[in-house]
């Protein structure tokens, strides 16, 4: 029907079809458009227009934001309006890593810190499908990020200050082997949250996985 519908278009049609994917799209579809790639925004850019929407933001929290939009406006306008979404992921991932570590180093229970960790996660599966895959999602980022600091690549680290002292923690604890096998298993427990598993299953069964990683 989309092709038929391309093909023959009413007058003074104009269709824009919009994807992050254009490999995946069907070639009978792809032949009749013509291509326009529109790259992300820059950071100073971002920042620049968030000062100019927002009179009270500093340069400082711009330029953070910036940078944890990852060249989307929208989504910059959505953490400026409610930060408190990144900070308590930040929180959860160091406080989730920082027992994974003393797990797999087999520390003493009060510095796992195991019970605290469940809290946490329990609130992220509370919230929805999409809040989990985005805290996985994170979790994924900040392990780039350990990865870029163990390679003495930290001028290419995108990262917010609050994000760089915990990623400072992290630093040559976790080598290219440990960060390999974790990102696969983010990647199997974003799969397993997007067919309607079990949450709750989906990140204890990615805990102990991460710690065994590190074994």
């Amino acid at each position: 029907k989309l092709l038929k519908t391309l093909e023959e278009p009413e007058n003074k049609s104009l269709f824009i079809l919009i994807s992050e994917k254009p490999d995946l799209i069907l070639s009978t579809i792809l032949s009749r458009t013509q291509l326009v790639k529109v790259p992300r925004l820059s950071n100073d850019l971002i920042a620049m227009q968030l000062k100019k929407d927002f009179p009270d933001i500093d340069d400082s929290t711009a330029q953070n934001i910036a940078i944890l939009s990852e060249g989307d406006y929208n989504k910059a306008v959505k953490i400026k309006t409610d930060d408190s979404i990144q900070k308590s992921m930040l929180n959860t991932f160091s406080l989730m890593m920082n027992s994974v570590v003393a797990f797999a180093q087999q520390q003493p229970t009060a510095v796992v810190k195991y019970a605290e960790v469940q809290e946490e996660l329990s609130h992220i599966v509370s919230q929805g499908r999409e809040e989990q895959k985005q805290f996985v999602g994170f979790i994924l980022k900040m392990l780039r990020n350990i990865l870029m600091f163990n390679t003495k690549h930290e001028d290419v680290v995108k990262a917010t200050e609050a994000e760089l002292n915990v990623l400072r923690t992290f630093k040559g604890i976790m080598n290219l082997k440990h960060i390999s096998i974790m990102s696969e298993e983010c990647n199997k427990a974003l799969y397993h949250i997007s067919r309607n598993g079990n949450s709750a299953l989906i990140f204890t069964d990615l805990y102990f996985k991460m710690a065994a990683a590190l074994k």
